[in-house]
């Protein structure tokens, strides 16, 4: 019953961090649940090309970044959608 929940419970998680030590932390926390897909980015630059072809259904953004942060990677995506 469980693997049967997890197939329409699964979300696409975009996780941005620049950190691998923190990043890895997530990943493994948020795999808990196999049935997450989980996309790993480095930079805002990274994150928002991934972001042109699919829409997560979870974004997971570092405050503090080198180049983008991660609110100007949230003003970025909320003004695409606006748009639409």
């Amino acid at each position: 019953v469980n693997y049967i929940a997890s197939q329409f419970l699964s979300m696409t998680i975009f996780l941005l961090e620049d950190d691998p030590v923190y990043a890895d932390f997530i990943v493994k926390a948020l795999k808990v649940d196999p049935a997450n897909q989980i996309r790993h980015y480095s930079t805002g630059e990274e994150f928002l090309k991934a972001v042109e072809t699919k829409l997560p259904d979870v974004s997971l953004l570092d405050y503090k970044l080198p180049g983008m942060t991660g609110i100007e990677v949230f003003e970025v995506i909320k003004s695409r959608i606006k748009r639409r």
